[in-house]
């Protein structure tokens, strides 16, 4: 999904990457079109951690490439802070406005340089 621009100063990369639709508006549009007089909400998780924050700047991107851009940026890291990745699941449905339930969750990686440590 294309986005004209994103741009996240000095935030955690975990809550990008596990809350998507709170960060990329044309993501939120897209699952969640609103329609007059119909209640609106969904639940989800978002994980804070301690890691120190980033700032990303992009233009003529997509979701993918917000979500890479926030995981590769955790590969800079001291060693003591684990990068964390993505992952996204669709289970199509056409009955759903958006096509069916899209899911994201974070994983674990390793760090760049996890053969030195």
């Amino acid at each position: 999904m294309p986005v004209p621009r994103f741009d996240a100063i000095s935030m955690d990369p975990t809550q990008i990457l596990t809350s998507p639709t709170e960060y990329i508006p044309e993501l939120e549009a897209r699952l969640h079109p609103r329609t007059p007089a119909q209640p609106y909400g969904y639940g989800g998780l978002t994980v804070r951690s301690n890691v120190p924050p980033v700032t990303l700047h992009l233009k003529n991107t997509t979701v993918r490439g917000i979500l890479n851009a926030a995981s590769e940026a955790m590969g800079e890291f001291p060693a003591q802070y684990q990068p964390v990745g993505w992952a996204y699941l669709l289970q199509p449905d056409p009955s759903l406005p958006a096509g069916g339930k899209h899911s994201w969750m974070f994983i674990f990686s390793a760090p760049k340089n996890w053969k030195q440590q």
